[in-house]
Parts: structure tokens; C-alpha cells; sequence
């Protein structure tokens, strides 16, 4: 006979075991269902850079982002180790695979308002702005590359096939969240203070964080810092390499960043209008990979 406690218990893992069930079922006709919204297959040596085409190259783009996001930062895991929300059945997926083993090594995930109105930014965001602007907007996201595969090679790899699909999208802006790798206020609002001199986007670009994501104090420390004149060299090496790609494009930064309290970050929201691309700058990444 059963306690009362072991009832529970046992109750509760029947029903975890159903919900789980469900989990999986959804998650197995998303991948059968799954089509790409725009088709990229480039070969490259060793490599092909492509959009992923079915529910096996989507699955294993998910787990590809979970290792990286969920047990190489934060230590944690996730339901089938799957990394997945609601926008990846609606979105395209670029893949960098390595014909040597048949692997998915690198990902950026692509989201354009031709095909869905949606975007992850905005669960930190209030982009109202960016969705007023006229012209396809194309956000990118959840950007990332195996760990033996973090080189200068495989990220140019990803330029490459986000250059071919914002041409075939007819994309007039791009805009995502970029990372600061710190919760410390004082070296954001220094950095802050440097991007608002600098890099700032246009009133009609501006986002502001929701309130769950604002960063209460981060303003009137960075009035302060505004009186005086920064070190740019030094501030400018706070800057992370994809953000500072970002900026090397032509890209703005739309406001203060959110805090994002999952991943223990800082995310800015960049924008960059294709009509103001930095040319000789995406001639000479092209002419790289």
C-alpha cells in the first residue's frame, strides 16, 4: 500500500511523463511539418552554407544551440535538449555544415516580416519603431558556433550565406539583439555612454527594454558620464566582436541595452539600414571567405 506522500510523488511523475509526451509529439510534427521560407545552398571547400531544408537539419540546429546556450554558458539543460520557441517552426535557419562528418557547426537564425510578423526582440523590447519602418525588416538571432569551430573561418562562412539570403529576401534592414557578456552596471554604463556618443540610431529607430528587462540605474550613472571625455580605445575593447562587427557594417544601436536575467547578460538592440551598409567593409569580409 502506497503512503500518501508516495501517491503524490508518484502522481506527479505520471503526469510529468504526459506532459513530456506531449512536449515530444509537438516538438516531432513541428519537424515533419518544418520547410524552409528561402533555399541557400552554397559549396565552399570543405563546407556548405545553407538554409536548413527539413526536420532533421532543425533538430539538430536546436541542439546545436542548446550545447552552446544552455550547457556551455549558463550550465544548464533544457526539455530533449532541444534550444526552441515559438519562432523557430516560422523562421529560416542558416547552417554551416562540415562535409567531413556531416555536421552542423554553425547557425544564425533569420526572421523576415514577409513571412512572419513576430520577433524575439521583442520579448525584451518595446519595437514598435522597427516595425513602422517601411521596407523588409530581417532580424537575426541566436547566432552560434560549435567550439571547435570558432575561428575567423566559420564566422565569415555566416557572412557569406546571410549576404546570399539578404539579397534573395530583399531585406532593407537588419536588426537583433547583440550580447555584453557582463552584469556589472559600471562597465555598461561606461560602454553606454561611448555607444550614445557614437553609435546611436536616429529618433524614428530608438527602442526602449520592457520594464522586466530595464536597468533602473543605468541612466543617471551614465549622465554623470557624459560630462566627461572617455578613453575611446579602452572603452571601445568592451565592445564584443559580433556587436563590433555590427558597427563596422554601418550598424546603430537603438537604445539602452536590457538585461537579460537568464543568460546574465546585457543585450543591445542594433539596426543597420542596407541603404547606409558599410560596402568596402562587406566587399573585404566577402572577399575573406
Amino acid at each position: 500500500m502506497l503512503t500518501a506522500l508516495q501517491l503524490q510523488e508518484t502522481q506527479k511523475f505520471e503526469q510529468g511523463k504526459i506532459v513530456g509526451n506531449i512536449l515530444f509529439t509537438s516538438y516531432r510534427h513541428i519537424f515533419n511539418v518544418f520547410e524552409p521560407k528561402i533555399i541557400i545552398n552554397i559549396q565552399k571547400g570543405d563546407y556548405i552554407i545553407k538554409t536548413a531544408e527539413n526536420g532533421d537539419e532543425l533538430e539538430e540546429t536546436l541542439r546545436l544551440r542548446h550545447d552552446v546556450f544552455y550547457r556551455e554558458i549558463i550550465g544548464k539543460k533544457r526539455s530533449f535538449n532541444l534550444d526552441m520557441d515559438e519562432h523557430d517552426a516560422y523562421c529560416d535557419h542558416l547552417v554551416i555544415i562540415d562535409r567531413r562528418n556531416d555536421q552542423i557547426v554553425g547557425t544564425y537564425r533569420l526572421i523576415a516580416d514577409s513571412f512572419y510578423d513576430k520577433f524575439y526582440s521583442e520579448c525584451e523590447f518595446d519595437i514598435q519603431n522597427i516595425k513602422k519602418l517601411d521596407g523588409i525588416k530581417l532580424e537575426l538571432g541566436r547566432a552560434c558556433i560549435a567550439k571547435n569551430y570558432r575561428n575567423g573561418k566559420t564566422i565569415l562562412l555566416l557572412w557569406q550565406g546571410l549576404h546570399e539570403y539578404i539579397l534573395k529576401s530583399g531585406a532593407r534592414y537588419l536588426f537583433g539583439c547583440a550580447s555584453i557578456n557582463t552584469t556589472d552596471v559600471m562597465k555598461i554604463a561606461i560602454l553606454e555612454s561611448y555607444l550614445r556618443q557614437n553609435f546611436y540610431a536616429a529618433q524614428d529607430m530608438r527602442v526602449t527594454p520592457k520594464n522586466s528587462y530595464h536597468i533602473k540605474e543605468l541612466a543617471s550613472i551614465v549622465n554623470v558620464l557624459d560630462a566627461y571625455t572617455t578613453n575611446k580605445p579602452k572603452v571601445a575593447r568592451l565592445i564584443p566582436s559580433l556587436l563590433n562587427s555590427y558597427l563596422s557594417l554601418g550598424a546603430k544601436v537603438c537604445g539602452e541595452p536590457a538585461y537579460d536575467s537568464e543568460f546574465k547578460c546585457m543585450d543591445y538592440l542594433t539596426i543597420l539600414d542596407l541603404a547606409a551598409l558599410n560596402k568596402n567593409y562587406m566587399d573585404k569580409v566577402l572577399a575573406e571567405s
